[in-house]
This record gives structure tokens, sequence and C-alpha cells, in this order.
């Protein structure tokens, strides 16, 4: 029913080349659109891309359970997850790659920002508690909290998904300095590389990736050349603007306007989808800063 419904919009715009192929294959008339990050926000914070070592306090500030608190972290190295906590996150993978990594130590941390949504964190707590230090926030970040914890606060992003449409955070990481690991598989193929992040094997399915300890214990011991990885994730990153993203919008809009012209009178509007759930907030204001004729 649900690619039914898409088959009967005029264009669906998606996210990555990844979606696109999907909603095609469904018959589905779908076009790539790009997303983008604001390097106004999402920057090198403190730290910088010429010195990675961010053993210093930490500074947490989250929303949880409806009220401000904050957590003090001295000398800890930091591996950080955000985002909705739905399965396709691989969430439970990442909960036991670190524990499998870092079992007995206590100078790494594991921060998850789940959004749970119903699933996640209230499922997976007892997952967190014992082993290796873990911490879960939930509730919404503003963007500039948010930038502030890539650019200043975190040694490493994770992303152990099965599945993702686009996958925006581990580019705002690159964008900010952070190096990051990622599984090798759907639409974060679009923007990482093996030059640029380590890369873990792809799926489709619930499996434990043997893959996922090593590469934090790689990370966290600096046991490669983590410096240029972040230079060339940061050199990616910067071709992913949120000005290219409103520049595709307004191309889509614009082939709309004449698609529209070129209909019968007796056929009533033209039907365009942009469909984002978790990045509504940043696609809003996106359009928000465009100027497009009626």
């Amino acid at each position: 029913a649900y690619v039914e419904k898409l088959q009967a919009i005029d264009s669906v715009l998606t996210f990555s080349k990844f979606s696109v192929a999907r909603m095609r294959e469904d018959g589905v008339v779908a076009s790539l659109l790009p997303l983008g990050v604001d390097f106004d926000v999402f920057k090198p914070g403190t730290i910088g891309l010429e010195d990675w070592s961010r053993p210093k306090a930490l500074r947490v500030i989250a929303q949880n359970r409806g009220g401000k608190i904050e957590t003090v972290l001295d000398g800890m190295f930091v591996f950080f997850t955000g985002g909705m906590m739905q399965h396709r996150k691989g969430l439970p993978d990442m909960i036991e790659a670190f524990r499998q990594a870092f079992e007995g130590r206590e100078d790494v941390i594991f921060w998850i920002h789940g959004r749970a949504d119903g699933w996640g964190k209230h499922q997976h707590i007892d997952e967190i508690e014992g082993g290796p230090p873990m911490i879960w926030t939930d509730g919404d970040l503003a963007d500039e909290d948010l930038g502030e914890i890539m650019g200043s606060l975190i040694d490493c992003y994770v992303s152990g998904h099965y599945l993702e449409g686009f996958g925006l955070m581990p580019l705002q990481a690159m964008a900010s300095g952070a190096p990051v690991i990622a599984t090798a598989y759907s639409g974060p193929m679009d923007y990482l590389r093996e030059e640029n992040a380590v890369l873990v094997h792809g799926k489709e399915v619930e499996a434990r990736d043997p893959e996922i300890p090593p590469a934090m214990l790689s990370i966290q011991a600096g046991s490669f050349e983590v410096q240029d990885m972040i230079a060339q994730a940061f050199s990616t990153s910067q071709a992913w603007s949120w000005d290219r993203t409103a520049d595709a919008i307004e191309e889509e809009l614009e082939k709309a306007q004449i698609s529209l012209q070129k209909r019968s009178p007796m056929i009533p509007g033209l039907d365009i989808l942009i469909p984002c759930r978790n990045g509504l907030r940043d696609l809003l204001r996106l359009l928000d800063s465009l100027t497009v004729s009626p």
C-alpha cells in the first residue's frame, strides 16, 4: 500500500542514490535531492583538525526526561552515536561491539544520544549497565548543541546501521573533524570512502558485525594515520553544502512548474513528496530560507 501511494505522486525527491534506485525498482518516479551540512554549525571546534587528541574534561548538556543534566567525564575517549534509534540503526551491534572491544576499561565511553520513539532506550537500558562505561541521553538537541558535541566533545562517531536512507550525522561528524566508523552500505555510501572513514562490512540483516570492535580499538589506539583520514573526511564533507541542497530544491521546483504549465487545465496541481521524517526540522529550515515564485 505504501508503494502504491508513492506511485501516485508526480515526483518523489529522496536523499541518496541508494534510495532513488530502490524507489525506481518499485516503479516510483524518484529524483535525487542531496542533503547538505550547515557549515556555520558543524565545523571543527576547540580541538581543530591539526591536533586530534581529545582526552580532556567533557561537558555534556542534554535534555533527559524533560530536564537538563550535566555529566563531567575526565580524560575519557568518547565514542558517540545519535539519531532516531529505530531497529535499522543497529544499536545492539554497536553496544556489543563496544563491550567486546573495551571490557574492563574505564578510560573509554560510548555515548548514545537516542530519540527512542517507543523503541530503543527502554528496551536496551539493561544492555548499557555493567561492562565498560556507557551513557544514554535522549530528547531533541538544537543544531548548535549537536555541532558543539561533534566539533569539541567526541573522539569518534560510530554508525553501525543495517540500513540508512542517507545518514546525515556521519557527514556532520566529518565536517566537524571527528573520525567516523560506519557500515559500508546504503545511503551513506554516497559520501563514505575507504580513505575518509573506517568502513565495516555492509549488510541489511540483523547480525553481530565482527569488524566493529577492531575498528573501535584501532581508532582509540591511534594505530593508523587517523589525522590523514580526518583531513580527507573534512575535504569530502565540504562538497555537501546547504547551498547545494537549496539549488537542487529550486531546480526541482522549476521543473515542476514547467511540467504544470504543460498539463491540461483539467488536471489539478502537481504533487511533490520529500520523505524526510528524521530530517524534517533541517529541511523546513532550509525551505524557509528559499524564495520561490508561486
